[in-house]
Protein backbone atom coordinates (compact mmCIF):
# COMPACT_ATOMS: atom_id res chain seq x y z
CA UNK A 1 0.00 0.00 0.00
CA UNK A 2 1.68 3.34 -0.77
CA UNK A 3 2.80 6.06 1.58
CA UNK A 4 2.01 9.30 0.94
CA UNK A 5 4.74 11.62 1.48
CA UNK A 6 5.38 15.24 2.15
CA UNK A 7 8.48 17.85 2.02
CA UNK A 8 12.05 15.96 1.30
CA UNK A 9 12.09 12.24 1.15
CA UNK A 10 15.73 12.06 1.76
CA UNK A 11 15.96 13.79 5.26
CA UNK A 12 14.66 11.04 6.33
CA UNK A 13 18.28 9.01 5.30
CA UNK A 14 20.42 12.19 5.38
CA UNK A 15 23.69 10.81 7.21
CA UNK A 16 24.27 13.81 9.42
CA UNK A 17 20.50 13.36 10.96
CA UNK A 18 20.98 9.37 11.75
CA UNK A 19 24.09 10.56 13.30
CA UNK A 20 22.57 12.93 15.40
CA UNK A 21 20.20 10.63 15.70
CA UNK A 22 22.79 7.79 17.01
CA UNK A 23 24.61 10.61 19.38
CA UNK A 24 21.70 10.63 21.50
CA UNK A 25 21.81 7.23 22.90
CA UNK A 26 18.10 6.93 22.95
CA UNK A 27 16.88 4.23 20.20
CA UNK A 28 15.85 1.43 21.21
CA UNK A 29 16.45 2.20 25.03
CA UNK A 30 14.07 1.17 27.96
CA UNK A 31 11.33 3.76 29.21
CA UNK A 32 12.37 6.30 31.27
CA UNK A 33 10.76 8.49 33.73
CA UNK A 34 11.80 11.78 32.84
CA UNK A 35 10.49 11.26 29.34
CA UNK A 36 7.28 9.64 30.69
CA UNK A 37 6.37 12.62 32.75
CA UNK A 38 6.20 14.26 29.30
CA UNK A 39 4.02 12.63 27.61
CA UNK A 40 1.80 12.09 30.78
CA UNK A 41 1.87 16.16 30.58
CA UNK A 42 0.82 16.58 27.29
CA UNK A 43 -2.18 13.76 27.88
CA UNK A 44 -3.37 15.83 30.93
CA UNK A 45 -2.69 19.21 29.14
CA UNK A 46 -4.56 18.41 25.83
CA UNK A 47 -7.18 15.97 27.11
CA UNK A 48 -5.79 13.60 24.25
CA UNK A 49 -5.98 9.62 24.98
CA UNK A 50 -2.57 9.16 23.58
CA UNK A 51 0.92 10.81 23.02
CA UNK A 52 4.18 9.76 22.03
CA UNK A 53 7.98 10.59 21.93
CA UNK A 54 9.17 9.38 18.77
CA UNK A 55 12.38 9.05 16.89
CA UNK A 56 12.04 8.40 13.43
CA UNK A 57 14.30 6.19 11.36
CA UNK A 58 15.01 5.20 7.71
CA UNK A 59 12.48 2.16 7.44
CA UNK A 60 10.60 2.15 11.18
CA UNK A 61 10.10 4.76 13.90
CA UNK A 62 10.67 3.98 18.09
CA UNK A 63 9.27 5.42 20.67
CA UNK A 64 11.02 6.40 23.45
CA UNK A 65 7.69 6.97 25.28
CA UNK A 66 4.36 5.64 24.75
CA UNK A 67 0.86 6.58 27.09
CA UNK A 68 -2.23 5.23 25.91
CA UNK A 69 -1.76 3.16 22.98
CA UNK A 70 -3.22 -0.37 22.76
CA UNK A 71 -1.22 -3.87 22.74
CA UNK A 72 0.53 -4.77 20.90
CA UNK A 73 1.82 -1.68 20.51
CA UNK A 74 2.30 -0.34 23.82
CA UNK A 75 5.11 -3.62 24.78
CA UNK A 76 6.48 -3.58 20.77
CA UNK A 77 7.57 0.36 21.36
CA UNK A 78 7.82 0.90 17.60
CA UNK A 79 6.24 0.51 13.91
CA UNK A 80 6.96 0.75 10.73
CA UNK A 81 6.91 3.92 8.44
CA UNK A 82 3.60 2.44 7.11
CA UNK A 83 2.00 3.30 10.09
CA UNK A 84 4.28 6.15 10.90
CA UNK A 85 2.64 10.03 11.19
CA UNK A 86 5.50 11.34 12.62
CA UNK A 87 7.52 10.60 9.58
CA UNK A 88 6.01 13.36 8.23
CA UNK A 89 7.31 16.46 10.03
CA UNK A 90 10.82 14.81 10.36
CA UNK A 91 10.36 15.04 6.20
CA UNK A 92 9.13 18.60 6.35
CA UNK A 93 10.50 19.99 9.44
CA UNK A 94 7.11 21.43 10.82
CA UNK A 95 4.45 20.25 12.93
CA UNK A 96 1.77 18.10 11.74
CA UNK A 97 -1.99 18.80 12.66
CA UNK A 98 -4.89 16.75 11.25
CA UNK A 99 -8.14 16.72 12.58
CA UNK A 100 -9.30 13.19 11.15
CA UNK A 101 -6.95 11.73 9.19
CA UNK A 102 -9.54 9.22 7.31
CA UNK A 103 -10.23 12.45 5.00
CA UNK A 104 -6.33 13.70 4.57
CA UNK A 105 -5.05 12.77 1.03
CA UNK A 106 -1.46 12.66 2.84
CA UNK A 107 -2.59 10.15 5.36
CA UNK A 108 -5.75 8.07 3.99
CA UNK A 109 -4.03 5.43 3.27
CA UNK A 110 -1.80 5.07 6.61
CA UNK A 111 -2.20 1.66 8.10
CA UNK A 112 -2.19 3.26 11.77
CA UNK A 113 -5.51 4.74 10.72
CA UNK A 114 -6.85 0.75 10.60
CA UNK A 115 -4.44 -1.10 13.04
CA UNK A 116 -3.65 2.21 15.69
CA UNK A 117 -7.26 3.86 15.56
CA UNK A 118 -5.10 7.23 14.86
CA UNK A 119 -7.55 9.86 13.63
CA UNK A 120 -6.59 13.22 14.92
CA UNK A 121 -3.07 14.04 14.99
CA UNK A 122 -0.83 17.20 16.57
CA UNK A 123 2.91 16.34 16.35
CA UNK A 124 5.89 18.67 17.29
CA UNK A 125 9.11 18.23 15.57
CA UNK A 126 12.18 17.52 17.92
CA UNK A 127 14.84 19.68 16.52
CA UNK A 128 18.33 19.69 17.52
CA UNK A 129 20.57 22.56 17.74
CA UNK A 130 22.07 22.22 14.54
CA UNK A 131 18.64 21.79 12.73
CA UNK A 132 17.82 18.05 12.27
CA UNK A 133 14.59 16.81 13.08
CA UNK A 134 14.70 13.37 15.12
CA UNK A 135 11.09 12.98 15.61
CA UNK A 136 7.88 14.21 17.25
CA UNK A 137 6.32 15.12 20.45
CA UNK A 138 2.86 14.03 19.81
CA UNK A 139 -0.44 13.51 20.70
CA UNK A 140 -3.51 11.43 19.37
CA UNK A 141 -7.07 10.76 19.20
CA UNK A 142 -9.43 7.94 18.36
CA UNK A 143 -12.10 9.88 17.29
CA UNK A 144 -11.64 13.30 14.82
CA UNK A 145 -11.23 16.66 16.65
CA UNK A 146 -9.63 19.80 16.32
CA UNK A 147 -6.79 21.16 18.16
CA UNK A 148 -6.41 24.40 19.71
CA UNK A 149 -4.53 26.97 19.46
CA UNK A 150 -3.42 26.67 23.51
CA UNK A 151 -3.36 22.86 23.03
CA UNK A 152 -0.56 23.22 20.54
CA UNK A 153 1.34 25.95 21.97
CA UNK A 154 1.62 23.55 25.01
CA UNK A 155 2.96 20.98 22.92
CA UNK A 156 5.42 23.04 21.53
CA UNK A 157 6.32 23.66 25.03
CA UNK A 158 6.88 19.89 25.83
CA UNK A 159 8.67 19.43 22.82
CA UNK A 160 11.37 22.18 23.18
CA UNK A 161 11.76 20.30 26.95
CA UNK A 162 12.13 16.73 25.36
CA UNK A 163 14.46 18.50 23.05
CA UNK A 164 17.00 20.44 25.89
CA UNK A 165 16.84 16.60 27.60
CA UNK A 166 17.71 15.12 24.81
CA UNK A 167 20.61 18.01 24.37
CA UNK A 168 21.48 16.86 28.22
CA UNK A 169 21.55 13.08 27.09
CA UNK A 170 24.06 14.02 24.38
CA UNK A 171 26.27 16.05 26.83
CA UNK A 172 26.19 13.03 29.64
CA UNK A 173 27.42 10.52 26.53
CA UNK A 174 29.95 12.71 25.21
CA UNK A 175 31.48 13.52 29.22
CA UNK A 176 31.12 9.96 30.08
CA UNK A 177 34.90 9.35 29.46
CA UNK A 178 35.74 12.37 30.84
CA UNK A 179 34.44 11.30 33.81
CA UNK A 180 36.24 8.08 34.26
CA UNK A 181 39.32 10.55 33.59
CA UNK A 182 38.38 12.45 36.81
CA UNK A 183 37.36 9.59 38.51
CA UNK A 184 40.58 8.32 38.44
CA UNK A 185 42.46 11.57 39.42
CA UNK A 186 40.43 11.98 41.98
CA UNK A 187 41.29 8.49 43.64
CA UNK A 188 44.63 9.19 43.12
CA UNK A 189 45.44 12.78 42.33
CA UNK A 190 47.19 15.11 44.95
CA UNK A 191 45.55 16.49 47.98
CA UNK A 192 43.90 19.37 46.91
CA UNK A 193 42.32 17.11 44.07
CA UNK A 194 41.30 17.86 40.48
CA UNK A 195 39.21 20.13 38.94
CA UNK A 196 37.58 23.53 40.05
CA UNK A 197 37.15 25.31 43.32
CA UNK A 198 33.30 26.69 43.89
CA UNK A 199 34.70 30.34 42.86
CA UNK A 200 36.11 28.91 39.66
CA UNK A 201 33.04 26.82 39.18
CA UNK A 202 30.82 30.05 39.93
CA UNK A 203 33.01 32.07 37.22
CA UNK A 204 33.01 29.58 34.14
CA UNK A 205 29.09 28.79 34.25
CA UNK A 206 27.83 32.57 35.58
CA UNK A 207 26.07 31.14 38.39
CA UNK A 208 26.76 33.03 42.36
CA UNK A 209 28.46 30.26 44.49
CA UNK A 210 25.47 30.55 46.99
CA UNK A 211 23.30 29.48 44.27
CA UNK A 212 25.19 26.49 42.88
CA UNK A 213 25.71 24.95 47.20
CA UNK A 214 21.91 25.71 47.15
CA UNK A 215 21.11 23.45 44.56
CA UNK A 216 23.68 21.12 45.32
CA UNK A 217 21.98 20.83 48.81
CA UNK A 218 18.27 21.25 47.94
CA UNK A 219 18.25 18.83 44.56
CA UNK A 220 20.97 17.15 44.66
CA UNK A 221 22.23 17.37 40.82
CA UNK A 222 25.58 18.52 42.00
CA UNK A 223 27.83 15.67 43.77
CA UNK A 224 31.43 17.79 43.74
CA UNK A 225 34.13 15.69 45.01
CA UNK A 226 36.11 16.95 48.14
CA UNK A 227 39.20 17.68 49.31
CA UNK A 228 40.79 15.90 52.33
CA UNK A 229 40.31 19.34 53.81
CA UNK A 230 36.11 19.18 52.86
CA UNK A 231 36.45 22.01 49.62
CA UNK A 232 34.15 21.29 46.86
CA UNK A 233 35.86 20.33 43.49
CA UNK A 234 33.86 20.24 40.21
CA UNK A 235 34.84 18.77 37.22
CA UNK A 236 33.54 19.47 33.25
CA UNK A 237 30.61 17.49 33.57
CA UNK A 238 29.26 19.57 36.52
CA UNK A 239 29.54 22.79 34.01
CA UNK A 240 27.75 21.27 31.55
CA UNK A 241 24.98 20.49 33.64
CA UNK A 242 24.98 23.95 35.07
CA UNK A 243 24.98 25.41 31.57
CA UNK A 244 21.86 23.27 30.80
CA UNK A 245 20.30 23.87 33.70
CA UNK A 246 20.14 27.73 32.84
CA UNK A 247 19.24 27.13 29.64
CA UNK A 248 15.65 26.04 30.87
CA UNK A 249 15.85 28.32 33.21
CA UNK A 250 15.70 30.70 30.36
CA UNK A 251 12.96 28.87 28.48
CA UNK A 252 10.81 29.89 31.62
CA UNK A 253 11.18 26.55 33.73
CA UNK A 254 11.95 26.63 37.43
CA UNK A 255 14.58 25.37 39.15
CA UNK A 256 12.36 22.25 40.91
CA UNK A 257 11.01 21.39 37.44
CA UNK A 258 14.99 21.20 35.33
CA UNK A 259 16.40 19.82 38.59
CA UNK A 260 13.48 16.52 38.08
CA UNK A 261 14.10 15.88 34.80
CA UNK A 262 17.95 15.41 36.11
CA UNK A 263 16.72 12.92 38.24
CA UNK A 264 17.61 15.25 41.40
CA UNK A 265 15.42 15.29 44.79
CA UNK A 266 13.50 18.42 43.74
CA UNK A 267 9.27 18.35 43.99
CA UNK A 268 8.49 15.28 42.52
CA UNK A 269 5.85 13.45 45.22
CA UNK A 270 6.47 9.61 45.11
CA UNK A 271 2.78 8.78 46.03
CA UNK A 272 -0.46 10.47 45.41
CA UNK A 273 -0.76 10.65 49.26
CA UNK A 274 2.57 12.71 49.63
CA UNK A 275 1.46 14.52 46.81
CA UNK A 276 -1.82 16.06 48.72
CA UNK A 277 0.13 16.38 51.63
CA UNK A 278 2.25 18.96 49.79
CA UNK A 279 -0.28 20.32 48.36
CA UNK A 280 -2.00 21.05 51.79
CA UNK A 281 1.13 22.25 52.80
CA UNK A 282 1.97 24.70 50.00
CA UNK A 283 -1.77 26.05 50.40
CA UNK A 284 -0.71 26.49 54.48
CA UNK A 285 2.30 28.30 53.14
CA UNK A 286 0.44 30.45 50.66
CA UNK A 287 2.69 29.20 47.86
CA UNK A 288 0.48 29.63 44.51
CA UNK A 289 3.38 28.79 42.38
CA UNK A 290 4.02 25.24 43.93
CA UNK A 291 0.67 24.94 44.68
CA UNK A 292 0.59 25.05 40.53
CA UNK A 293 3.32 23.17 40.29
CA UNK A 294 1.99 20.27 42.38
CA UNK A 295 -1.52 20.32 40.46
CA UNK A 296 0.66 20.32 37.35
CA UNK A 297 2.35 16.70 38.54
CA UNK A 298 -1.27 15.34 39.66
CA UNK A 299 -2.50 16.19 35.93
CA UNK A 300 0.16 14.55 34.55
CA UNK A 301 -1.09 11.06 36.11
CA UNK A 302 -1.55 8.69 33.21
CA UNK A 303 -5.55 8.33 34.18
CA UNK A 304 -7.23 11.03 34.66
CA UNK A 305 -9.84 9.40 36.82
CA UNK A 306 -6.74 8.46 39.47
CA UNK A 307 -5.80 12.50 39.35
CA UNK A 308 -9.25 13.31 40.43
CA UNK A 309 -10.08 10.51 43.01
CA UNK A 310 -6.57 9.97 44.41
CA UNK A 311 -5.19 13.25 44.67
CA UNK A 312 -7.15 16.44 43.91
CA UNK A 313 -10.45 15.81 45.36
CA UNK A 314 -9.10 14.34 48.60
CA UNK A 315 -6.96 17.48 48.26
CA UNK A 316 -9.80 19.47 48.29
CA UNK A 317 -11.37 17.33 51.02
CA UNK A 318 -8.54 17.88 53.29
CA UNK A 319 -7.62 21.35 52.81
CA UNK A 320 -11.74 22.57 53.59
CA UNK A 321 -11.45 20.03 56.73
CA UNK A 322 -7.96 22.21 57.75
CA UNK A 323 -10.34 25.25 56.94
CA UNK A 324 -12.90 23.65 59.25
CA UNK A 325 -10.93 22.85 62.26
CA UNK A 326 -9.05 25.92 62.24
CA UNK A 327 -5.49 24.64 60.91
CA UNK A 328 -6.19 27.29 57.73
CA UNK A 329 -7.85 30.16 56.92
CA UNK A 330 -10.01 30.45 53.93
CA UNK A 331 -7.65 32.57 51.95
CA UNK A 332 -6.09 29.06 51.75
CA UNK A 333 -8.93 26.64 50.89
CA UNK A 334 -9.81 29.51 48.46
CA UNK A 335 -5.76 29.46 46.96
CA UNK A 336 -6.08 25.75 46.18
CA UNK A 337 -9.81 25.68 45.09
CA UNK A 338 -9.02 28.76 42.53
CA UNK A 339 -6.18 26.62 41.30
CA UNK A 340 -8.12 23.66 40.62
CA UNK A 341 -11.21 25.35 38.95
CA UNK A 342 -8.88 26.58 36.82
CA UNK A 343 -7.19 23.86 35.45
CA UNK A 344 -10.44 21.77 35.14
CA UNK A 345 -11.83 24.88 32.96
CA UNK A 346 -9.47 24.57 30.74
CA UNK A 347 -9.85 20.83 30.63
CA UNK A 348 -13.67 21.76 29.64
CA UNK A 349 -12.65 24.38 26.97
CA UNK A 350 -12.27 21.43 25.08
CA UNK A 351 -14.96 20.70 23.61
CA UNK A 352 -15.72 17.60 21.30
CA UNK A 353 -18.37 15.38 19.99
CA UNK A 354 -19.56 12.26 21.64
CA UNK A 355 -19.94 8.84 21.33
CA UNK A 356 -21.96 7.98 23.98
CA UNK A 357 -24.75 10.80 24.05
CA UNK A 358 -25.52 14.17 25.24
CA UNK A 359 -25.57 15.02 28.85
CA UNK A 360 -26.02 18.86 30.40
CA UNK A 361 -24.33 19.63 34.00
CA UNK A 362 -26.12 22.63 35.94
CA UNK A 363 -25.80 22.99 40.17
CA UNK A 364 -29.01 22.84 42.24
CA UNK A 365 -30.98 26.10 42.85
CA UNK A 366 -28.71 28.43 44.92
CA UNK A 367 -25.82 26.02 45.09
CA UNK A 368 -22.64 27.75 44.60
CA UNK A 369 -20.21 25.03 45.05
CA UNK A 370 -18.85 23.78 41.48
CA UNK A 371 -15.46 22.08 41.44
CA UNK A 372 -17.61 18.58 41.95
CA UNK A 373 -19.94 19.51 39.26
CA UNK A 374 -16.64 20.33 36.88
CA UNK A 375 -15.04 17.18 37.63
CA UNK A 376 -17.59 15.28 36.32
CA UNK A 377 -17.63 16.97 33.27
CA UNK A 378 -14.44 15.98 32.66
CA UNK A 379 -14.51 12.76 33.56
CA UNK A 380 -17.91 12.20 31.05
CA UNK A 381 -15.66 13.92 28.55
CA UNK A 382 -13.31 11.59 28.70
CA UNK A 383 -15.66 8.56 28.66
CA UNK A 384 -17.20 10.00 25.60
CA UNK A 385 -20.13 12.09 26.18
CA UNK A 386 -20.46 15.46 24.69
CA UNK A 387 -21.19 17.54 27.82
CA UNK A 388 -22.94 21.04 28.01
CA UNK A 389 -21.50 22.68 31.32
CA UNK A 390 -24.07 25.39 32.92
CA UNK A 391 -22.34 25.56 35.94
CA UNK A 392 -24.10 27.86 38.73
CA UNK A 393 -27.27 30.21 38.36
CA UNK A 394 -29.19 28.20 35.91
CA UNK A 395 -32.86 28.20 36.95
CA UNK A 396 -33.89 24.68 37.10
CA UNK A 397 -36.17 25.19 34.45
CA UNK A 398 -34.60 26.40 32.20
CA UNK A 399 -32.20 23.96 32.75
CA UNK A 400 -34.68 20.72 32.18
CA UNK A 401 -35.63 22.62 28.73
CA UNK A 402 -32.27 23.09 27.45
CA UNK A 403 -31.72 19.62 28.50
CA UNK A 404 -34.66 18.63 26.32
CA UNK A 405 -33.72 20.64 23.08
CA UNK A 406 -30.53 19.38 23.10
CA UNK A 407 -31.33 15.50 23.09
CA UNK A 408 -29.16 15.21 26.61
CA UNK A 409 -29.86 12.18 27.72
CA UNK A 410 -29.79 13.33 31.34
CA UNK A 411 -29.65 16.36 33.30
CA UNK A 412 -26.95 16.07 36.06
CA UNK A 413 -27.21 18.14 38.98
CA UNK A 414 -24.87 18.81 42.08
CA UNK A 415 -26.26 19.91 45.96
CA UNK A 416 -24.05 20.07 48.62
CA UNK A 417 -26.01 21.19 51.58
CA UNK A 418 -29.20 19.17 52.90
CA UNK A 419 -31.22 23.31 52.45
CA UNK A 420 -30.08 23.07 48.82
CA UNK A 421 -32.41 19.78 48.25
CA UNK A 422 -35.53 22.15 49.61
CA UNK A 423 -35.02 24.56 47.60
CA UNK A 424 -34.40 21.68 44.20
CA UNK A 425 -37.86 20.14 45.46
CA UNK A 426 -39.94 23.57 44.80
CA UNK A 427 -37.94 23.76 41.80
CA UNK A 428 -38.57 20.23 40.20
CA UNK A 429 -42.13 20.89 41.19
CA UNK A 430 -42.50 24.18 39.06
CA UNK A 431 -40.92 22.40 35.84
CA UNK A 432 -43.65 22.16 32.95
CA UNK A 433 -41.23 20.27 30.42
CA UNK A 434 -42.97 17.66 27.51
CA UNK A 435 -40.90 14.83 27.68
CA UNK A 436 -37.97 15.74 30.35
CA UNK A 437 -35.06 14.18 30.38
CA UNK A 438 -33.82 12.07 33.40
CA UNK A 439 -32.79 13.90 36.36
CA UNK A 440 -29.52 12.32 37.84
CA UNK A 441 -28.71 14.14 41.57
CA UNK A 442 -25.22 13.95 43.21
CA UNK A 443 -23.36 15.74 45.48
CA UNK A 444 -22.28 15.96 49.04
CA UNK A 445 -25.95 16.38 50.36
CA UNK A 446 -27.57 13.20 48.50
CA UNK A 447 -28.24 9.69 49.72
CA UNK A 448 -29.90 7.10 47.60
CA UNK A 449 -33.40 7.69 50.12
CA UNK A 450 -33.00 11.54 49.46
CA UNK A 451 -32.76 11.12 45.76
CA UNK A 452 -35.77 8.70 46.05
CA UNK A 453 -37.92 11.20 47.69
CA UNK A 454 -37.53 13.79 45.37
CA UNK A 455 -38.18 11.56 42.40
CA UNK A 456 -34.77 11.46 40.60
CA UNK A 457 -32.01 9.05 39.89
CA UNK A 458 -29.18 8.63 42.29
CA UNK A 459 -25.97 9.51 41.01
CA UNK A 460 -23.60 7.47 43.39
CA UNK A 461 -21.05 9.03 45.98
CA UNK A 462 -18.60 10.63 43.79
CA UNK A 463 -17.72 11.64 40.18
CA UNK A 464 -16.56 7.76 39.27
CA UNK A 465 -19.70 6.51 40.17
CA UNK A 466 -21.57 9.03 38.40
CA UNK A 467 -20.03 8.07 35.36
CA UNK A 468 -21.36 4.65 35.98
CA UNK A 469 -24.70 5.09 36.09
CA UNK A 470 -24.72 7.34 32.99
CA UNK A 471 -23.13 4.30 31.27
CA UNK A 472 -26.16 2.31 32.31
CA UNK A 473 -28.70 5.04 31.69
CA UNK A 474 -26.90 4.79 27.93
CA UNK A 475 -27.25 1.35 27.78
Amino acid sequence: MPVVHNGDETRLSDPARLEALERTGLVDTAAEEAFDRLTRLAVALTNAPISLITLVLPERQFFKSVVGLDEPWLSARETPLSHSFCQFPVRSGERLVVEDARTDPRLCENLAIRDLRVVAYAGTPLRTADGHVLGTLCVIDTQPRRWSDEQLARLDDLAELARGMIELRVLQARAGDDERTVAIARASGPSQGPGLNIEAFSRRTGVAPDTLRKWERRYGILRPARTEHGQRRYDEHDVDVVRWLKARLDQGYRIGEAAALLGGDGDPAESPQELRELIVAAAAAGDDVRVARLLDQAFAMPSLEEAFTAIVVPALRDVGEAWEAGRLDVAAEHLVSSAVRARVGRLLADAREGVRGSVTLACAPGERHELGLMTLAVMLRRDGWRVAYLGADTPLRDAVAFAARTGSRALCLSATTADRLGDLKLALAEVDVPQPPEIVLGGAAVTAERAAKLGVRYGGGDAAAAVEQLRALAA
